[in-house]
């Protein structure tokens, strides 16, 4: 008879999450864990949509939002809003390591036109 595994409980505060669709693992603590690009890979639903996958790691999602358009003219991207309500514009860039690389959120002077 096959003896069990001596596993013991560890609280190690990491989380491994496996997705046997597209074959892979990823092995993070907390901090990663409740990043929007962890959050992304993990559950592509909402208002994201699957553009391209490669049927392994990479994966290009697209934010579908009801009142924001995102359209590429040339060199220019332009976001065309429907009935907008809000005061602020935040875009931000994640590494593939969820370091965040860029917030436009915070820059104090727009350059472009709405």
């Amino acid at each position: 008879m096959p003896s069990k595994p001596r596993i013991s409980y560890s609280n190690t505060d990491t989380y491994l999450y496996i997705n046997l669709d597209y074959q892979y693992a990823i092995f993070m603590n907390a901090e990663a864990f409740n990043t929007t690009l962890t959050k992304l890979f993990i559950n592509a639903s909402g208002p994201y949509e699957l553009v391209y996958s490669d049927g392994g790691l990479t994966k290009i999602l697209k934010l579908k939002h009801p009142n924001v358009r995102i359209e590429r003219s040339g060199d220019k991207i332009i976001f065309r809003f429907d009935n907008a309500t809000g005061t602020k514009l935040k875009i931000w860039g994640f590494l593939d390591n969820a370091t965040m690389v860029f917030d436009l959120s915070s820059q104090k002077m727009w350059r472009g036109r709405l």
